[in-house]
């Protein structure tokens, strides 16, 4: 599997701690992530505190590496689920490397580690709407996650999108998360439309602008025109002067 082949051995200091404390030895499989290693403190926490099935059973090692090596994705501000077709390895290595380039990273995910991760993280995060991301999770699903946000890059859904079309015959979008908001296929087709933060901002800044300069420009002329209604009201006053002039 792609997410193992990556693995590093733990650090070498966790292991006295532990073993000083009465806690068996970290399973190296179970902590390291696709990143490299967890940190101490939180390799004991996992340990100490291993995620649970719904009967309230420990989870095994393999499942606790997945849980959380998914955790560290739907701790990233963007990603987009969508359904493969049976690819080969060769076919899924075109699209990882496809995907690559465009600054996205690639996860076949196991539906029901991760519907369990998000459990965890709505519940953490202490925002529900993540729980609308379980949805997704239905046939073979795949995980296209960036660190950089939509702020940051703001034609990154768009991108994603037109990518993904390239693809269309092999894969289908059904949604995905931005922040901490969870979208439908549906809203994504509506954000990729929505022109970039800057530019919502700039026509923002000049809605905001606008009164005050049409007042300066309404002060501006106001004297101007009183000056020349004056002048014509005293000429029809005075024809004389008027004709003199």
């Amino acid at each position: 599997m792609s997410l193992i082949r990556s693995l590093r051995p733990l650090a070498l200091a966790i292991q006295p701690a532990l073993s000083a404390s009465g806690v068996r030895h970290i399973p190296i499989r179970a902590y390291a992530t696709h990143k490299g290693v967890l940190t101490p403190e939180r390799a004991r926490y996992v340990e100490q505190n291993p995620p649970r099935s719904r009967r309230g059973v420990p989870l095994d090692e393999r499942r606790t590496f997945l849980f959380e090596f998914y955790s560290e994705i739907l701790a990233q501000p963007t990603f987009f689920v969508f359904n493969v077709f049976n690819p080969s390895a060769s076919e899924y290595a075109e699209l990882k490397r496809q995907f690559k380039k465009q600054g996205f990273d690639l996860t076949m995910a196991r539906n029901g580690v991760f519907s369990a991760a998000i459990k965890a993280a709505a519940a953490e995060s202490g925002n529900p709407a993540l729980l609308e991301l379980r949805s997704l999770f239905t046939g073979q699903c795949c995980v296209a996650s960036s660190n950089v946000a939509e702020s940051e890059r703001p034609r990154l859904t768009a991108e994603f999108m037109t990518l993904a079309d390239k693809f269309k015959d092999s894969i289908l979008v059904v949604g995905g998360k931005l922040e901490t908001t969870a979208l439908s296929l549906d809203q994504l087709n509506h954000v990729k439309t929505l022109p970039g933060l800057s530019h919502l901002r700039a026509e923002i800044v000049g809605l905001l602008s606008y009164p005050a300069q049409s007042l300066v420009s309404t002060l501006n002329t106001a004297p101007s025109t009183l000056i020349l209604s004056l002048q014509q009201h005293e000429k029809n006053l005075d024809p004389a002067a008027a004709e003199s002039s």
